[in-house]
């Protein structure tokens, strides 16, 4: 029998390690529950006092330099007479009920080119006057996200119409920028299925979009890349964590006046992604006063049931969701307000659960508030609050029973405010600033802070509680501001946008383990250890805290060059100063300090290059092309383990003989194995693309695109100074067995020296083609259809589902510490489904009865066989297969939803609506167990499925 290698004696369980406080606060010791409501409350004072320190924080900040985000979009075009020679001196005005204020007005230049930047989304009216020509006015022309909309006209002689008006649906193709993505305007989003939990729901639908879950995660790989680099942004904040970079704030679903996900050919001015920066611009006022009241039900008899032969299918209890909102003038022309209210409860559970009483039902309420104001007719401000108060328990699973789940209790407040100045005709600014703050508990479900969590290695099962508490508090402040300058007569005309960008973050997670231990069980037929009984190993630990901070400094230059009517050149080119470290910080009347200078000091040069070739003389078909280099932001998690705050762990295994856990097993102290590499180089992707967009009939543009991704100084850990020797591993499955070459490490685990560092060994590649048609809201129908096709290859872990591509953690954990990480884990990225075809599209028919859709056609994902092995260092989970060897069943979802207005005058209506999920009742899985050591005979048991074919009733009455 092979013995345990043990470390050298360190007496009892936490002796010989650094020397920590019991707990982090006196407070701490008090009663579980009383904690948990003194949470609540404080995070709730917490929000209203983030919402007035703010507001003066950033009116302060505009006052310095600061960045515009993508919150807008714009209008141009060049105009003729009817000989076709262009006119100078042209008056343009714009006008809409989106845009507070007087219409904008613009002057066409010697090229008859006028131009418009920095307009809100929504609908507007064009007028076109000139001495000796007729007056044109120009409904309808629909101003997009982040889109230039090429709108040409022609101007006859005076006659006897003082004015004509034309109503012809407005341009759809962006004529302008080299850039590709998806925008989803607020017809379609009102009007298709979804479940109304986040608009995470919608972006599943989105060309090379790629999700665990079919609603309410943040999980996404984007194009291939890791679902950590995403940005997410609300009215030009990002909104994304410090941490591992997903969305924090979950904004009402009803704020949405458009979504855009963007991330091939994105202009210099943008960065901190590597996959798609998704772009939410809320709702504002009017010069109207209007409201709504909604409310949303799904109920146990409303679904059915895809998995028959199961004895606890999955099940709800009850979806419930109400909303308020209101909106309209304070003063009309100048001050406009807008707030809403949603309050969401659910009670439900995948399959093989039973929903029993102990279930707990996840509630949430969500505020929103959002001011426009005209200050002068050259000065606009907005302002934007919105929060999340949340107490989230985790699902249960198969493996993972209700008590053993974590309950997710917090407040996460978005401060946004926006101010821009006219100069003049042709210099515009732009200043912006806010931020997100969180406050965020991660506990036991039922707030017993006492009972030890337990986890069975050999069946894959959790017993007992969760693990322990988490606390995260996270602030994330950005400034910025851009400066657009129109220059003309000098070879084309120029699009010049210069800015700079501040960014202020920190992140601090205070932990702990219930009774400052967790255990670990093993039932299985391994004999690799010297134990009796089921019990393995237990890992003590005292109350932590770790911590770390990001600064980023970017400036940037963006120059769209019109070189003459069928030619635009995207130029762009920008710097970032990013850096990192760990503060000094008080816990518990306790200081520790941080480091003297920053742990990573990045300086990144990004160019960008694009063109946009117009092949007819109407702007009707566009040839795209364009490369950028795209470097990731940093993530806390590469380095604050290393606070000095932090505690180490001490592993102890089972001892028969004695009935306790007193043989040492393996030690960890993140002040000596934990390390950052001093050299470390940030990561990028380098992507290229080329496209065509042809306008088939008005409003429905068709888009033909070829992508390539390159990724390199991939950032993951590793151990630089442990010492492992090969050795054979028998793996028997379903009566073959194979020989695996595996790493066990002979050296002391107090030697390991865990480093994030750059892993040259590492590769990541992606290529894909889509095929999008997008047909603007008109003639009473709107749709949003793509095909995609994509092959990426990469190394990633062996779990399944796109969580797999993550960093994952900076220790042992952290996928590539450990060489046995390795084996099988360069193929088909856990993304990769070859083949995908999404639609979604709302069809206004007589009686006021609109029917919306979507459907999704997706190839399985691939996977591999995970087998564990027991080492020295511990058991390791090792690929046993390649991914690709096992593919989820492909999804094959269909979801309708039918609305009937019942008209009450010309501004009330009562909204009848019935949502019908999953037609097909598709059974398809989301999440199985692939771990032959574990699974045994449940090998490829389903997990959690596709949720059942289920209703959803809902009235909305608007005035």
């Amino acid at each position: 029998m092979k013995r345990l290698v043990r470390d050298v004696s360190r007496g009892g369980p936490v002796a010989g390690l650094r020397k920590r406080r019991q707990t982090l606060c006196p407070d701490e010791t008090q009663n579980s529950q009383k904690l948990y409501e003194e949470a609540r409350m404080s995070q709730t004072r917490f929000s209203l006092c983030v919402a007035l320190m703010l507001m003066l924080i950033v009116i302060l900040a505009l006052a310095g330099v600061a960045a515009a985000q993508q919150t807008s979009g714009g209008i141009r075009g060049i105009v003729r007479d009817d000989t076709g020679a262009v006119l100078v001196g042209v008056a343009v005005s714009a006008e809409s009920p989106a845009r507070v204020g007087t219409p904008a007005v613009d002057v066409t230049n010697s090229q008859g080119l006028y131009r418009f930047e920095g307009f809100p989304v929504g609908i507007y009216t064009l007028t076109f006057e000139l001495s000796g020509f007729g007056t044109v006015k120009r409904e309808n022309v629909r101003v997009e996200l982040g889109r230039n909309a090429q709108l040409d006209m022609t101007l006859g002689l005076a006659g006897t119409a003082e004015t004509v008006t034309v109503t012809a649906e407005a341009p759809v193709i962006d004529t302008v920028r080299a850039q590709y993505g998806t925008n989803f305007q607020r017809e379609l989003v009102e009007n298709i299925p979804t479940t109304r939990n986040s608009y995470f729901d919608i972006l599943t639908s989105v060309p090379g979009v790629k999700a665990d879950h079919e609603s309410n995660l943040s999980t996404f790989s984007v194009y291939g890349s890791n679902v950590e680099q995403n940005a997410f942004q609300m009215d030009g904040v990002d909104i994304s964590s410090v941490d591992e970079g997903g969305a924090w704030d979950y904004p009402n679903y009803d704020i949405i006046e458009e979504l855009q996900v963007l991330g091939i050919g994105v202009s210099a001015e943008y960065s901190g992604f590597q996959g798609a920066m998704i772009n939410i611009v809320t709702k504002s006022g009017s010069n109207e006063l209007r409201g709504s009241v909604s409310t949303y039900l799904v109920s146990d008899w409303m679904q059915g049931n895809n998995t028959p032969d199961e004895e606890f299918p999955a099940a709800v209890d009850y979806r419930r969701n109400f909303n308020f909102m209101l909106g309209g003038p304070i003063i009309k022309d100048k001050l406009w307000a807008i707030g809403q209210f949603q309050r969401s409860d659910e009670r439900d559970v995948p399959v093989g659960v039973e929903l029993t009483d102990d279930v707990v039902a996840r509630s949430a309420n969500k505020y929103f508030f959002k001011v426009n104001a005209q200050l002068s007719d050259k000065d606009r401000l907005a302002f934007t609050f919105d929060d999340n108060q949340f107490d989230w328990p985790t699902s249960p699973s198969r493996t993972q029973p209700i008590g053993t789940r974590p309950r997710e209790i917090g407040i996460n407040p978005v401060i946004a405010l926006r101010y821009t100045h006219v100069f003049n005709d042709s210099t515009l600014l732009e200043v912006s600033g806010g931020g997100i703050y969180i406050r965020d508990d991660w506990g036991p479900m039922f707030h017993d802070l006492e009972t030890p969590g337990r986890f069975d290695w050999g069946t894959g099962l959790s017993s007992a509680n969760y693990r322990g508490l988490w606390k995260s508090h996270q602030n994330k402040t950005q400034v910025a501001a851009a400066l657009t300058h129109y220059a003309d007569d000098f070879v084309g005309s120029h699009d010049f946008k210069f800015g700079a960008q501040f960014l202020r973050s920190l992140d601090k997670t205070t932990m702990e383990y219930n009774s400052g231990v967790f255990y670990y069980d093993y039932t299985g037929d391994y004999n690799y250890y010297d134990y009796v009984g089921n019990n393995y190993y237990a890992m003590y630990r005292a109350p932590a805290a770790y911590l770390g901070n990001v600064d980023t400094n970017s400036f940037f230059v963006n120059d769209n060059w019109t070189v003459n009517d069928r030619v635009t050149l995207n130029l762009g080119v920008r710097y970032e100063h990013m850096s990192a470290g760990i503060p000094d910080v008080t816990i518990g009347g306790e200081d520790f300090a941080g480091t003297s200078s920053s742990l990573i000091t990045f300086h990144n040069v990004s160019p960008r290059v694009g063109i946009t070739v117009g092949l007819d003389s109407v702007g009707k078909t566009v040839a795209k092309a364009s490369y950028g280099r795209y470097y990731g932001k940093i993530s806390t998690d590469w380095f604050k383990q290393q606070a000095t705050s932090n505690a180490g762990i001490d592993a102890r295994a089972w001892n028969g003989e004695t009935g306790t856990y007193d043989i040492p097993f393996w030690t960890w102290d993140p002040n000596f194995n934990l390390a950052t590499d001093p050299n470390l180089k940030n990561q990028y992707t380098d992507q290229f693309y080329i496209g065509l967009e042809r306008e088939l009939i008005p409003d429905l543009r068709l888009d033909v695109s070829f992508i390539i991704k390159e990724e390199a100084n991939f950032i993951r850990a590793r151990d630089v100074t442990g010492v492992y020797e090969e050795m054979p591993f028998e793996d028997l499955f379903e009566g073959v067995t194979q020989t695996l070459t595996v790493f066990n490490r002979v050296s002391d685990s107090s030697e390991s020296l865990y480093m994030s560092t750059n892993r040259d060994d590492f590769d990541q590649s992606y290529k894909s083609v889509v095929i999008q048609a997008n047909k603007r809201f008109s003639r009473n129908w709107t749709l949003n259809g793509a095909y995609q096709w994509q092959r990426g290859f990469s190394y990633a872990g062996g779990g399944i589902g796109v969580s797999s591509q993550s960093f994952r953690g900076q220790g042992a954990g952290g996928f590539g510490a450990d060489p046995n990480d390795l084996t099988n884990a360069y193929g088909r990225m856990p993304s990769d489904a070859t083949h995908s075809f999404n639609v979604t599209s709302a069809i206004n028919f007589p009686y006021d009865v609109v029917l919306g859709a979507r459907y999704t056609l997706q190839s399985g994902q691939p996977f591999g066989r995970v087998i564990n092995v027991p080492l020295d260092q511990g058991i390791r989970q090792v690929l046993a297969s390649p991914r690709g060897t096992y593919e989820l069943d492909a999804t094959n979802i269909l979801s309708l939803r039918f609305d009937k207005d019942i008209v009450f005058g010309e501004n009330r209506r009562l909204r009848v609506s019935f949502d019908i999920f999953n037609l097909f009742n598709s059974t398809a899985a989301i999440e199985l167990r692939n771990n032959s050591s574990s699974a045994g005979d449940d090998f490829l048991q389903q997990t959690e499925t596709i949720f059942p074919r289920s209703a959803m009733f809902a009235l909305r009455f608007e005035f």
